[in-house]
Formats: structure tokens, sequence, C-alpha cells
């Protein structure tokens, strides 16, 4: 009889801490002068987390993952409704062509250059 133990799958962990948590352990590290080690391990916050936001290489109020959205709200509702105008004239663009006219724009507004263009992962 053999006994099989399933493959581990690669699991993806999300942050298992709240903002506040994070600005305890911010304000604790700078105000009550704990070292980062000891504040991670206090609240359970990641040491290389916690080091960034110390040191300043990230603000304590970023919150999200990522990069910086490239267009305000005010131009992302520029370039949509462009391309909802130009969808009632019939054209209908495709995933390349649409990076294509975002890059055009981006360029237009002085954010990215040729080189940098946005890719299909954008």
């Amino acid at each position: 009889m053999f006994l099989f133990q399933p493959i581990p799958q690669h699991v993806i962990t999300r942050r298992q801490y709240s903002p506040t948590t994070l600005t305890k352990a911010y304000l604790a590290v700078r105000e009550e002068h704990l070292s980062v080690y000891k504040a991670s391990k206090v609240y359970k916050i990641p040491e290389q987390t916690l080091r960034d936001r110390v040191i300043g290489r990230i603000s304590i109020d970023t919150t999200t993952t990522g990069r910086f959205p490239v267009f305000s709200l005010d131009e992302e509702e520029k370039l949509a409704s462009y391309l909802q105008v130009m969808a009632k004239y019939g054209y209908g663009y495709i995933r390349q062509e649409l990076c294509n006219i975002a890059t055009d724009f981006a360029i237009q507004l002085r954010k990215r250059t040729k080189e940098n263009s946005f890719t299909l992962n954008w």
C-alpha cells in the first residue's frame, strides 16, 4: 500500500499585516529607538519592508505595491474617451496598437521617451 504525498504548489503569500501595524512599527523604531530587527519580530512585519521605510527608500504612506501610474486620472480619461470615439467610428485596435497609442500620448505629455515605450505587459 502506497501513500502518495501531494506535490507542494508554489503558494503566493500576501501581506499579513495592516498599514496601521506598519506605522506602529515605524514609530517604535523612530521614537522608541527599537531596532528594526526587534520591531519586525514584535509587529510581525518583514524586516526589509520596515527597513526600507525607516531608511527612506520607500515612503511610510505607501500601501500599494508595484510602480506608480504613468497617467493621472484625467489623462487616463482623455485616452479612454479618444479610444471610445474611435470605436464609434469603427476602428478596433489590437493590444499592440493600444500600447503604441498610449506611448505616443505619454511622449506628447513628456512622461516617456520613444525608447521607453509601453509593452504588452502594461
